[in-house]
């Protein structure tokens, strides 16, 4: 019985951590708008199977975030367009959910500039 009792357990742990969301540190986007004090854009946050909305997010810009360039060269928050691809990194690593519409972030990389 305590055999059974075991396996049934370890089969559940197996498919309880397969079912979790990932923590993510980073992701990729393109700028939809932009104000003196935050950057707006699609953010990836995943609320369950088939939900395929997109949702809008804003990053508040402060003096803690790095602006760069993929190359790693440093750019200013005016160097950013509507447009123009970016990876966010995250403060820390996290889930994103409908919650999170301002996000904590440590840099911003303008991966390609738009036209």
């Amino acid at each position: 019985m305590n055999k059974k009792i075991c396996t049934f357990l370890i089969a559940l742990s197996v498919i309880l951590v397969g079912c979790g969301k990932e923590k993510i540190e980073y992701f990729d986007t393109s700028i939809s708008k932009i104000d003196d004090e935050k950057f707006y854009m699609s953010c990836p946050i995943d609320d369950g199977p088939g939900d395929d909305i997109g949702y809008y997010c804003a990053i508040k810009i402060d003096s803690e975030i790095m602006f760069k360039d993929i190359q790693g060269n440093e750019l200013k928050h005016d160097d950013y367009k509507i447009g123009d691809s970016v990876r966010v990194v995250l403060t820390e690593p996290q889930i994103l959910s409908k919650k999170d519409v301002i996000l904590d972030v440590r840099e911003i990389k303008r991966i390609a500039a738009s036209d």
